[in-house]
């Protein structure tokens, strides 16, 4: 257990690492200076977006995880009825 423990660590920490090394670029100061500029409900509505998305995005991908492991699985046993007869 201490052993995943200390793999998610050193991901949160480049994680974080790759964070901070964002937040010094140009680009960051770009993206505040664009979203200061929106009116309060603009920025609400920048602010449910990314949060939809931050949800949205990890189900799309086990959904599609699922639905390929259920084809998969389903391919196996229609190849093992076909071994069987």
């Amino acid at each position: 257990m201490k052993y995943r423990l200390s793999i998610m660590r050193k991901i949160d920490l480049l994680v974080l690492n790759l964070i901070e090394q964002f937040k010094i670029t140009p680009t960051h100061q770009r993206f505040i200076d664009e979203y200061n500029v929106l009116e309060e409900w603009q920025q609400f509505a920048v602010k449910i977006a990314l949060m939809l998305l931050c949800f949205l995005l990890p189900i799309i991908f086990i959904l599609i995880l699922f639905s390929f492991y259920s084809s998969s699985q389903a391919d196996l046993e229609l190849y093992q009825r076909i071994i069987d007869n």
